[in-house]
């Protein structure tokens, strides 16, 4: 069967257009079939956000030029009031016209994460050891393209604290976007990735007269500094966000026998993730339980501090991989220390890190996935960790379960084992309903309106749709893929671009972003687009045909007993 340049058959193109119609046609219906209709007009839920006593109060400090409603849940309004571009107050009215929660935005706040962590002149000096550790010579390279995307995410932060929502949407979307695409291509492009350009690592080009050893005494310098700031600025965090709140919160209702859905009262919807995500937060609140507003949240950073650190360690052994080729073991060692460099280095990390944000979680289950990725089990079970965690991972079962592969249902056992445990647990606390509760308290996801996302932001609702159908077209166009060339399921580089391009999907299509789902997807970015300099194919292809060019050239009697060694000398 022969492959388009972009990889697909012919028929596996027009499939994937076809689906894209269709799904684009079923979405567009269910958008419209599920649009919340709400007993309470937008006009008297605006009155009723001024007449709450606290509303009131705060806007009389800080007035509002505009207001806008739009939804929260199937129940719930967001009364947003505006001065200018900048977001004011975000009001949750009820269907009697009850305020039920209110977030206020003040002049130089941080939105979430340390106060140091948002310092304009740390997330420089951040963003510079992050490009100093991913950045390439000669600059005309597309490498260095990916890696001032990924830096440009910075910018959203001093933007959403300034309260300029809408800037920060645009920011963020265009970044998403090229780095979708770029996923794209490197995942599916026909025969795998091509070889690069002869590129040198910027670290390594301005310590060009050094010695090795000494240009690797230096990363490892910079590398511990950058992890005992990184360490030092989480831990001494005070910037919690709601995600940290709601976790402790739902981790002590579990010290207590109690399931965390519907009672997690700290924080509006805290109760929307799977029953993983607050049991891993459960020796946080053995140290510092959370049972009201005056409760000490520190229990969550040493969590995130943890996971931050599992992170690293999983880029570091990803680098390593002999597929990932370079010259000599010099060079493998100090993309080791890049990667986590660039991983330590990266603001959204830090931020997300220093807020408790569940998110650290997700992103050391996943970046161990991909590390083991070989052990199909262990995987796997990494894989259903994830999605226990949060839901968003079940878009990469389709393409990371070995479907060919002999002895899956053995490999799949740990994953199985795991979630029947945590339904054991759903059951025992909360009966039957626990279930039913949890999914409930889940599709809070998939209604939830924000102006963190630009279908609210700039009224393009009807965009949306379209939105969600192509990242249905991308896994069906992934799937169709991997089974014309199984031999991509194999390719570090190829399987991380995919799956990276995915998780970007998700965050495009859904309706609220944050710089905090950062971290779980820069794993497999970071390997598709800053690690994948060769192809590894190629490169094994190139030492075959070294070796035997050798083999000839040699005497018949000349003993070889380790090719590549020989090859090396």
């Amino acid at each position: 069967m022969r492959l388009a340049p972009h990889g697909l058959p012919s028929r596996a193109l027009c499939a994937v257009t076809a689906g894209f119609v269709l799904f684009a046609a079923g979405l567009w219906i269910l958008h419209q079939q599920t649009k919340p209709h709400y007993r309470l007009s937008a006009t008297a839920a605006v009155a009723a956000a001024r007449a709450n006593s606290g509303d009131r109060q705060f806007l009389a400090h800080h007035p509002a030029t505009s207001v806008r409603v739009i939804p929260l849940d199937a129940k719930l309004q967001r009364v947003t009031f505006f001065d200018g571009p900048q977001v004011v107050l975000d009001a949750a009215v009820g269907e009697h016209g009850e305020v039920l929660a209110s977030e206020e935005h003040v002049a130089g706040v941080p939105a979430s994460g340390a106060a140091l962590a948002n310092s304009p002149w740390i997330l420089l000096l951040l963003s510079g050891v992050f490009l100093l550790a991913t950045a390439v010579v000669p600059l005309r390279r597309l490498r260095n393209l990916d890696a001032l995307a990924l830096a440009s995410f910075t910018v959203t932060v001093p933007l959403i604290n300034a309260r300029l929502v809408g800037a920060s949407v645009i920011c963020a979307y265009v970044a998403l976007c090229y780095l979708m695409l770029r996923c794209l291509w490197v995942g599916l492009r026909a025969g795998g990735v091509r070889t690069s350009q002869p590129s040198t690592p910027v670290l390594n080009w301005l310590c060009a007269n050094w010695e090795p050893q000494r240009r690797t005494s230096l990363l490892r310098l910079l590398l511990l500094a950058t992890m005992l700031a990184f360490a030092m600025i989480t831990l001494t965090s005070s910037g919690y966000t709601d995600v940290a709140t709601a976790s402790l919160e739902g981790a002590t209702d579990l010290l207590h026998g109690v399931l965390p859905y519907g009672h997690v009262q700290l924080a509006l919807h805290g109760d929307t993730y799977p029953l993983l995500n607050y049991l891993l937060y459960v020796p946080g609140a053995l140290w510092l339980p959370v049972s009201n507003a005056f409760s000490d949240l520190s229990g969550s950073l040493p969590t995130t501090a943890l996971a931050s650190l599992l992170v690293g360690l999983a880029l570091y052994r990803i680098a390593g991989s002999h597929e990932l080729p370079t010259d000599d073991d010099a060079q493998r060692s100090d993309r080791r220390l890049r990667a986590m460099l660039a991983w330590f280095a990266f603001p959204p990390v830090l931020l997300a890190a220093s807020g408790g944000s569940n998110d650290l979680l997700l992103a050391a289950c996943l970046a161990w996935m991909l590390a083991l990725r070989t052990r199909t089990g262990n995987s796997l079970l990494l894989l259903a960790m994830a999605v226990w965690v949060k839901l968003v991972p079940l878009i990469l079962v389709a393409v990371w379960v070995p479907y060919r592969r002999r002895g899956l249902t053995r490999s799949a056992i740990p994953a199985v084992v795991l979630s029947i445990a945590l339904t054991g647990v759903l059951l025992s606390l909360g009966g039957t309903g626990g279930v039913s509760a949890m999914v409930h308290a889940l599709a809070f996801q998939f209604q939830r309106g924000s102006f963190f996302a630009p279908w609210y932001t700039f009224e393009l609702q009807w965009l949306q749709p379209l939105a969600q159908a192509g990242v249905i077209a991308a896994l069906l166009a992934s799937i169709l893929c991997l089974r014309a060339e199984p031999a991509a399921r194999h390719d570090l580089v190829r399987l991380s671009a995919i799956a990276g391009a995915l998780l970007l999907g998700v965050q495009l299509a859904a309706n609220y972003w944050t710089w905090s789902y950062l971290p779980w997807v820069f794993p497999f970015v970071a390997v598709a687009l800053l690690m994948s300099e060769t192809r590894s194919r190629d490169h094994r292809e190139r030492l075959g045909e070294a070796r035997q060019d050798l083999l000839r050239v040699l005497p018949h009697d000349h003993q070889i007993l380790d090719p590549h060694a020989e090859l090396a000398r």
